[in-house]
Protein backbone atom coordinates (compact mmCIF):
# COMPACT_ATOMS: atom_id res chain seq x y z
CA UNK A 1 0.00 0.00 0.00
CA UNK A 2 1.12 3.42 -0.37
CA UNK A 3 1.49 5.80 2.76
CA UNK A 4 -1.42 7.96 3.94
CA UNK A 5 -1.47 8.57 7.56
CA UNK A 6 0.06 6.87 10.33
CA UNK A 7 -3.68 5.87 12.00
CA UNK A 8 -4.75 4.17 8.22
CA UNK A 9 -1.43 1.90 8.07
CA UNK A 10 -1.65 0.90 11.56
CA UNK A 11 -5.14 -0.03 11.03
CA UNK A 12 -4.25 -1.76 7.98
CA UNK A 13 -1.75 -4.11 9.40
CA UNK A 14 -4.20 -5.22 12.15
CA UNK A 15 -6.45 -5.93 10.09
CA UNK A 16 -3.51 -7.78 7.49
CA UNK A 17 -2.67 -9.95 10.97
CA UNK A 18 -6.40 -10.68 11.05
CA UNK A 19 -6.57 -12.20 7.62
CA UNK A 20 -8.51 -9.39 6.21
CA UNK A 21 -7.08 -7.73 3.61
CA UNK A 22 -6.81 -10.77 1.85
CA UNK A 23 -6.13 -15.10 1.82
CA UNK A 24 -2.83 -15.37 2.17
CA UNK A 25 -2.99 -15.22 6.10
CA UNK A 26 -0.14 -13.14 6.02
CA UNK A 27 1.36 -11.18 8.67
CA UNK A 28 3.25 -8.62 6.82
CA UNK A 29 2.49 -5.02 5.19
CA UNK A 30 4.86 -3.26 2.61
CA UNK A 31 4.35 0.05 2.55
CA UNK A 32 5.69 2.65 0.06
CA UNK A 33 6.41 6.44 -0.64
CA UNK A 34 7.37 6.90 3.80
CA UNK A 35 9.67 9.57 4.08
CA UNK A 36 11.27 9.96 6.60
CA UNK A 37 8.88 11.35 8.77
CA UNK A 38 6.00 9.73 8.28
CA UNK A 39 7.96 6.77 9.67
CA UNK A 40 8.95 8.08 12.89
CA UNK A 41 4.83 9.08 13.21
CA UNK A 42 4.24 5.11 12.39
CA UNK A 43 6.57 4.50 15.16
CA UNK A 44 5.16 7.04 17.45
CA UNK A 45 1.88 5.50 16.28
CA UNK A 46 3.15 2.06 17.36
CA UNK A 47 3.74 3.02 21.11
CA UNK A 48 -0.32 3.94 21.46
CA UNK A 49 -0.91 0.41 20.61
CA UNK A 50 -1.49 -2.92 22.26
CA UNK A 51 0.15 -4.75 19.16
CA UNK A 52 4.10 -5.41 19.29
CA UNK A 53 4.77 -4.78 15.74
CA UNK A 54 8.13 -5.16 14.51
CA UNK A 55 9.23 -2.70 11.38
CA UNK A 56 11.51 -2.66 9.00
CA UNK A 57 12.58 0.75 6.94
CA UNK A 58 14.74 1.38 4.18
CA UNK A 59 15.21 5.10 3.57
CA UNK A 60 17.08 5.17 0.05
CA UNK A 61 13.80 3.62 -1.21
CA UNK A 62 11.22 5.25 1.21
CA UNK A 63 9.66 1.45 1.98
CA UNK A 64 8.76 0.06 4.69
CA UNK A 65 8.24 -3.31 6.05
CA UNK A 66 5.38 -3.82 8.95
CA UNK A 67 4.87 -7.37 10.73
CA UNK A 68 2.16 -8.07 13.43
CA UNK A 69 3.88 -11.74 14.48
CA UNK A 70 1.02 -14.19 14.62
CA UNK A 71 1.19 -17.19 17.32
CA UNK A 72 3.38 -19.40 14.97
CA UNK A 73 5.32 -16.68 13.85
CA UNK A 74 6.74 -16.29 17.47
CA UNK A 75 6.66 -19.67 18.25
CA UNK A 76 9.07 -19.84 15.16
CA UNK A 77 12.10 -17.85 16.07
CA UNK A 78 11.18 -18.80 19.76
CA UNK A 79 11.80 -22.44 18.64
CA UNK A 80 15.16 -22.07 16.63
CA UNK A 81 16.49 -19.76 19.42
CA UNK A 82 16.09 -22.77 21.95
CA UNK A 83 17.99 -25.44 19.83
CA UNK A 84 20.50 -23.08 19.38
CA UNK A 85 20.80 -21.62 23.17
CA UNK A 86 20.90 -25.75 23.47
CA UNK A 87 23.82 -26.20 21.07
CA UNK A 88 26.05 -23.24 22.90
CA UNK A 89 25.33 -24.50 26.70
CA UNK A 90 26.56 -27.95 25.58
CA UNK A 91 29.70 -26.70 24.34
CA UNK A 92 29.73 -24.18 27.61
CA UNK A 93 29.86 -20.72 25.25
CA UNK A 94 26.59 -19.56 26.68
CA UNK A 95 27.98 -17.31 28.71
CA UNK A 96 29.99 -15.62 26.11
CA UNK A 97 26.90 -14.93 24.15
CA UNK A 98 24.06 -11.83 24.07
CA UNK A 99 21.04 -12.56 22.94
CA UNK A 100 18.92 -8.73 21.67
CA UNK A 101 15.74 -10.13 20.47
CA UNK A 102 13.81 -7.48 18.83
CA UNK A 103 15.66 -4.80 19.47
CA UNK A 104 16.08 -1.44 17.08
CA UNK A 105 19.20 -1.09 14.95
CA UNK A 106 19.59 1.77 13.61
CA UNK A 107 22.00 2.79 10.24
CA UNK A 108 23.52 5.55 9.90
CA UNK A 109 21.48 6.42 6.39
CA UNK A 110 18.45 6.64 8.39
CA UNK A 111 16.94 2.95 7.74
CA UNK A 112 16.31 0.94 11.15
CA UNK A 113 15.86 -2.83 11.19
CA UNK A 114 14.04 -4.93 13.77
CA UNK A 115 14.80 -8.90 14.21
CA UNK A 116 12.79 -11.38 15.51
CA UNK A 117 15.51 -12.72 17.59
CA UNK A 118 19.16 -11.47 17.22
CA UNK A 119 22.55 -12.01 19.25
CA UNK A 120 26.35 -11.55 19.41
CA UNK A 121 29.38 -12.48 21.64
CA UNK A 122 29.71 -10.44 24.55
CA UNK A 123 33.08 -9.20 24.24
CA UNK A 124 32.24 -7.88 20.64
CA UNK A 125 30.62 -4.07 21.40
CA UNK A 126 30.48 -1.87 18.93
CA UNK A 127 28.31 1.61 19.14
CA UNK A 128 25.82 1.03 16.58
CA UNK A 129 24.58 -2.46 17.98
CA UNK A 130 24.99 -4.93 15.18
CA UNK A 131 24.30 -8.55 16.22
CA UNK A 132 26.44 -11.29 14.48
CA UNK A 133 23.70 -13.63 13.63
CA UNK A 134 20.19 -12.06 12.85
CA UNK A 135 16.73 -14.15 12.75
CA UNK A 136 13.80 -12.53 11.07
CA UNK A 137 10.51 -14.56 10.22
CA UNK A 138 7.30 -14.00 8.33
CA UNK A 139 3.75 -15.95 8.06
CA UNK A 140 2.04 -16.15 4.63
CA UNK A 141 2.66 -17.71 1.14
CA UNK A 142 6.21 -19.15 0.34
CA UNK A 143 6.95 -16.55 -2.74
CA UNK A 144 4.98 -13.56 -0.69
CA UNK A 145 6.25 -13.94 2.64
CA UNK A 146 10.38 -14.39 1.09
CA UNK A 147 10.52 -11.32 -1.02
CA UNK A 148 10.13 -9.35 2.11
CA UNK A 149 12.34 -11.25 4.12
CA UNK A 150 14.83 -11.17 1.54
CA UNK A 151 14.71 -7.27 1.73
CA UNK A 152 15.57 -7.16 5.30
CA UNK A 153 18.59 -9.85 4.70
CA UNK A 154 20.71 -7.68 2.59
CA UNK A 155 19.54 -4.56 4.28
CA UNK A 156 21.30 -6.07 7.81
CA UNK A 157 24.35 -7.27 5.46
CA UNK A 158 24.53 -3.89 3.75
CA UNK A 159 23.84 -1.89 6.62
CA UNK A 160 26.86 -3.24 9.19
CA UNK A 161 28.88 -3.13 6.23
CA UNK A 162 29.26 -7.37 6.96
CA UNK A 163 29.18 -6.78 10.06
CA UNK A 164 25.84 -8.99 10.53
CA UNK A 165 27.20 -12.67 9.69
CA UNK A 166 24.31 -14.90 9.28
CA UNK A 167 20.72 -14.30 8.69
CA UNK A 168 18.11 -17.19 8.69
CA UNK A 169 15.52 -16.11 6.97
CA UNK A 170 12.11 -18.55 7.39
CA UNK A 171 8.55 -18.33 6.03
CA UNK A 172 5.67 -20.51 7.06
CA UNK A 173 2.82 -21.17 4.78
CA UNK A 174 -0.06 -22.44 6.60
CA UNK A 175 -1.82 -23.08 2.14
CA UNK A 176 1.03 -25.00 1.25
CA UNK A 177 1.62 -26.49 4.80
CA UNK A 178 5.77 -25.84 4.79
CA UNK A 179 8.58 -24.16 6.39
CA UNK A 180 11.07 -22.45 4.36
CA UNK A 181 14.47 -22.03 5.84
CA UNK A 182 17.20 -19.82 4.00
CA UNK A 183 20.61 -19.24 5.51
CA UNK A 184 21.85 -16.23 4.14
CA UNK A 185 25.82 -15.19 4.89
CA UNK A 186 28.05 -12.57 4.16
CA UNK A 187 30.35 -14.84 1.91
CA UNK A 188 28.60 -14.41 -1.05
CA UNK A 189 27.39 -11.43 -3.36
CA UNK A 190 23.71 -12.65 -3.36
CA UNK A 191 24.17 -14.35 0.34
CA UNK A 192 21.74 -17.54 0.11
CA UNK A 193 24.25 -20.31 0.98
CA UNK A 194 21.41 -23.36 2.07
CA UNK A 195 17.82 -23.73 1.89
CA UNK A 196 15.63 -25.95 3.96
CA UNK A 197 11.91 -27.00 3.84
CA UNK A 198 10.31 -28.83 6.75
CA UNK A 199 6.58 -29.72 4.93
CA UNK A 200 3.69 -31.79 6.70
CA UNK A 201 2.93 -35.44 5.37
CA UNK A 202 0.03 -36.11 7.64
CA UNK A 203 -3.32 -36.63 6.97
CA UNK A 204 -5.38 -33.81 5.65
CA UNK A 205 -4.42 -29.86 6.07
CA UNK A 206 -2.46 -29.47 8.90
CA UNK A 207 -4.26 -27.00 10.56
CA UNK A 208 -7.04 -29.19 10.49
CA UNK A 209 -5.06 -32.34 11.73
CA UNK A 210 -5.59 -33.42 15.37
CA UNK A 211 -3.15 -32.07 17.99
CA UNK A 212 -1.95 -35.24 18.88
CA UNK A 213 -0.53 -35.68 15.36
CA UNK A 214 0.56 -32.14 14.89
CA UNK A 215 2.78 -33.23 18.00
CA UNK A 216 3.92 -36.09 15.79
CA UNK A 217 7.77 -35.53 14.40
CA UNK A 218 7.23 -38.27 12.02
CA UNK A 219 4.36 -36.22 9.80
CA UNK A 220 7.18 -33.73 9.06
CA UNK A 221 9.62 -34.31 6.37
CA UNK A 222 12.77 -32.48 6.07
CA UNK A 223 14.67 -31.84 2.71
CA UNK A 224 17.75 -29.73 2.73
CA UNK A 225 18.97 -30.10 6.44
CA UNK A 226 20.74 -29.98 8.72
CA UNK A 227 20.85 -26.08 9.42
CA UNK A 228 24.54 -25.32 10.12
CA UNK A 229 26.08 -22.24 11.45
CA UNK A 230 29.89 -21.72 12.07
CA UNK A 231 30.91 -20.79 14.94
CA UNK A 232 33.30 -18.39 14.08
CA UNK A 233 30.80 -16.54 11.74
CA UNK A 234 28.87 -16.29 15.12
CA UNK A 235 31.43 -15.59 17.93
CA UNK A 236 33.91 -14.06 15.77
CA UNK A 237 36.92 -16.29 16.60
CA UNK A 238 37.73 -19.93 15.74
CA UNK A 239 36.41 -22.92 18.13
CA UNK A 240 38.56 -24.10 20.26
CA UNK A 241 39.19 -26.84 22.77
CA UNK A 242 35.31 -29.16 22.23
CA UNK A 243 34.23 -26.13 21.00
CA UNK A 244 32.12 -26.72 17.11
CA UNK A 245 30.30 -25.53 14.40
CA UNK A 246 26.30 -25.68 15.67
CA UNK A 247 24.50 -28.21 13.77
CA UNK A 248 20.55 -28.03 14.05
CA UNK A 249 19.62 -31.99 13.10
CA UNK A 250 16.96 -33.29 10.42
CA UNK A 251 15.18 -34.03 14.60
CA UNK A 252 15.70 -30.29 16.21
CA UNK A 253 13.98 -28.92 13.09
CA UNK A 254 11.31 -31.75 13.34
CA UNK A 255 10.71 -30.36 16.33
CA UNK A 256 10.98 -26.91 15.38
CA UNK A 257 8.11 -27.74 12.73
CA UNK A 258 5.86 -29.25 15.61
CA UNK A 259 6.35 -26.13 17.58
CA UNK A 260 5.18 -24.16 15.10
CA UNK A 261 1.80 -25.98 13.84
CA UNK A 262 0.93 -26.57 17.77
CA UNK A 263 0.45 -22.48 17.48
CA UNK A 264 -1.44 -22.60 14.31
Amino acid sequence: MVFSNAADVLYRLERVSEGDINSSNTDTLVVSNVSPTDFQALEAKRKTSEQRYRFSYFADTKAAILTAPTAAHEQMHIALYIHLMDAMCKMEVLDDWQWTASATVRAATGSSGEADTAGSPVHYRQEEGWPTLVVQTGTGSSSQTMHALRQKARWWFTASHRQVKVVLLVSISVQEAKLRIEKWTDQTAEGQQQTIEVSWTGPGPVHQAPLEDRYDPKFFWVEGGPLELKFADLFLRKPKDDEHDIVLSEGDLQDVAVRVWSAI
